[in-house]
């Protein structure tokens, strides 16, 4: 009987640890049969939660509209996509931490972290947006950015700035981008983020149809569709951590003027309604690989 109690209890504990290694803790009292239920046998059994999941840290990053305006003023200040996208991702399960040097509010009680800048360009480039504010272009804080952030997405919009270039030397404005340079520039820059985030995917987005780029009496449409070919292209599947999402192709026949500012005469700028669009499409393509980062 002392032999039989002791392999009991040795079997006991065995069955403790492997509980253990399922956070599960079953306290062993009594010999009772292995196959028979715990709560059968009076076994008392305490269920110790697992330790929450690391949330997965995305960094939206781009110009304007990725920066965003005033949520408040929906119709009249330039909307980001971030706030609807975060309670899309949250409402639908999924753990983010969207990440960025930059606060700005998206909506209501979203993550406000983010790497929007409002006119800036693909880089690098001479560009500024006021006497002494410093360089204007991606490029040029890309290192930084990404070294404080570590994100394990990208979420890459930008190169419309580089279409419209501007000067205004009292004003120390400079847009520097050269229109139909802008498509290489952008395959660049995505290359550059993959050597100073390997382990990050980028999916990289092409612009919605906006009226006065894709109107084919204007010169910016050759350099549009070159920037929208170059972001398809850099989604081509040679590399599998580059992924694109189909802004242009998703609204090219359903982008109406009530997706952008119509009401305070700009036709770039996304709505409330276009925000909420956007981030639609953001998260068709991002939830496969936020479900990927899960599981591996």
């Amino acid at each position: 009987m002392a032999i039989r109690s002791r392999v009991a209890r040795r079997r006991c504990c065995a069955a403790v640890a492997a509980a253990l290694a399922a956070v599960s803790l079953v306290a062993c009292g009594g010999g009772g049969d292995a196959t028979t239920p715990a709560t059968a046998v009076g076994i008392t059994q305490l269920t110790v939660a697992g330790a929450a999941a690391e949330p997965i840290k995305v960094m939206p990053l781009g110009d304007s509209l990725t920066e965003g305006g005033d949520p408040a003023r929906p119709t009249t200040s330039p909307q980001s996509y971030r706030g609807y996208l975060h309670t899309m991702l949250t409402e639908a399960g999924y753990s983010v931490d969207f990440v960025g040097s930059r606060q700005t509010p998206a909506i209501a009680g979203e993550d406000p972290d983010h790497e929007g800048h409002g006119g800036f360009t693909i880089g690098p480039d001479n560009s500024t947006l006021c006497t002494g504010c410093g360089p204007a272009n991606i490029d040029a804080g890309l290192e930084d950015w990404l070294a404080s952030a570590a994100p394990d997405v990208v979420l890459l919009m930008i190169g419309v700035n580089d279409l419209l270039p501007e000067e205004n030397a009292a004003a120390g404005l400079l847009r520097d981008g050269v229109p139909l340079e802008a498509g290489d520039k952008l395959t660049a820059l995505v290359g550059r983020i993959r050597e100073l985030a390997p382990d990050a995917t980028v999916i990289v987005a092409s612009y919605p149809p906006t009226s006065f780029l894709v109107d084919p009496a204007l010169d910016s449409l050759p350099a549009f569709e070159q920037l929208t070919a170059s972001a398809k292209a850099l989604g081509d599947g040679s590399d599998p951590q580059v992924l694109y999402a189909p802004m242009f192709e998703t609204f090219e026949t359903s982008w109406t003027s009530e997706d952008v500012l119509s009401e305070s005469g700009d036709n770039l700028h996304p709505s409330a309604s276009g925000a909420n669009r956007i981030a639609k499409v953001w998260f068709d393509v991002l939830t496969p690989v936020l479900d990927e980062r899960k599981t591996g």
